[in-house]
């Protein structure tokens, strides 16, 4: 697990993104096995030491994982490369862009908690209220 990050960001529209439906017709799988791939993709991606990375594909033990005919992961892989889902090197394509932005390397927090403490000190405290005392006696 990468940094104890043990989740990724899914989208909606996902299932039904017509890239997925474009990849099950060049290779000859349904929509379904497209999507159980990219599901396998996405979280080898996320469980890698370099997030988005999903490494050397075992199209046998996919196929076998997902009870996929032998040789289907490895067309619907090559179809979503033909499409530049996936990039040759084993990479999500735009992965970084779809990350939370925290997670992004173009986060650059110090900005954001400079203003918040600057906020933070023209506010008065939480717990500053006034209070009227009643004189005794």
């Amino acid at each position: 697990m990468a940094g104890g990050i043990d989740w990724f960001r899914w989208h909606h529209g996902s299932v039904s993104d017509q890239k997925f439906i474009l990849v099950a017709r060049r290779s000859g799988a349904s929509v379904a096995e497209v999507i159980a791939v990219w599901a396998c993709l996405l979280e080898a991606a996320s469980a890698s030491d370099r997030r988005g990375n999903f490494g050397a594909v075992d199209y046998e033990a996919m196929d076998c994982a997902l009870g996929m005919q032998d040789g289907r992961a490895q067309a619907i892989h090559e179809a979503m490369a033909s499409r530049g889902v996936v990039t040759p090197g084993g990479d999500v394509a735009a992965w970084e862009k779809r990350q939370p932005k925290r997670e992004r390397t173009d986060d650059n927090s110090t900005d954001r908690v400079r203003a918040f403490r600057e906020k933070q000190r023209q506010s008065e405290p939480c717990n500053a209220t006034e209070r009227q005392e009643t004189p005794r006696g």
